[in-house]
């Protein structure tokens, strides 16, 4: 086999694979600081088209109101396709100038999704969060179960850890634990809401101030409220409605 072929064979092994899983603990942290850059990129791109379709709305009538929606009824290759055909028909320049701005920003959204979605797949299997789960007892039971870990041991790692105040059914929690390093990260999984858009819902809290049952009973009370709030940044993020 030629270099070449053998170049092209090498390409299409590691494709079959698929992508890198991280290989250790410094890596998984890196990667999560990446995924969370990434999804601050996401949310502010979601505003800004959120913002010119608004303005656009607001200078047509009703019937020709454009309609776009960030709550998973649309995909962001959609939302260009969408746009384009509609800059196609407008003739108002000012119009087709705030759709053209709100197209720029949706095919930057599409780069950074695939971005965010690689770095991603590149982390441990995750676990999907159920109604009265906890950062720190998925943590601990990671440690605990499948790695094996004495529960004194389990805890000491997690005395330091920072974990997520509060989360909500449909997050996805993600592990890792070599060479007596543990990493874990929360991404929002199957909800309409990041992680890092709850600001008072869920912040950092030192771990020893989370092992406390009544927590998960506490996030049992405000499942309800944290999933009117995804909705709501849901709906915010619907235009023309």
């Amino acid at each position: 086999m030629n270099r070449i072929g053998s170049v092209l064979f090498l390409g299409l092994f590691l494709a079959a694979c698929g992508p890198r899983e991280v290989e250790s603990v410094e890596e998984f942290n890196e990667l999560t600081a990446r995924v969370d850059t990434y999804t601050a990129q996401l949310v502010r791109l979601k505003g800004e088209v959120t913002d010119l379709v608004q303005a656009f709305n607001q200078t047509v009538s009703k019937e020709k109101e454009f309609q776009l929606h960030f709550d998973g009824k649309q995909h962001t290759d959609e939302h260009i396709h969408l746009l384009e055909q509609r800059i196609e028909h407008e003739e108002d320049e000012s119009c087709c100038n705030l759709l053209s701005q709100a197209l720029d920003a949706c095919k930057q959204l599409a780069t950074v999704e695939a971005s965010y979605e690689d770095a991603l797949a590149r982390l441990p299997k995750a676990r999907m969060v159920k109604r009265g789960d906890n950062h720190y007892t998925l943590c601990l039971h990671y440690l605990e179960h499948e790695c094996k870990l004495q529960s004194g041991t389990a805890k000491l790692l997690l005395a330091d850890a920072h974990l997520q105040g509060d989360i909500i059914e449909g997050f996805e929690v993600f592990f890792m634990y070599k060479d007596g390093k543990f990493g874990t990260y929360i991404s929002q999984g199957s909800t309409d809401i990041a992680p890092c858009t709850m600001s008072g819902f869920a912040k950092a809290t030192p771990a020893k101030k989370l092992n406390q049952p009544s927590l998960a009973e506490d996030g049992d009370s405000v499942l309800d409220s944290l999933k009117q709030a995804g909705a709501l940044l849901s709906t915010i993020s619907s235009i023309g409605k």
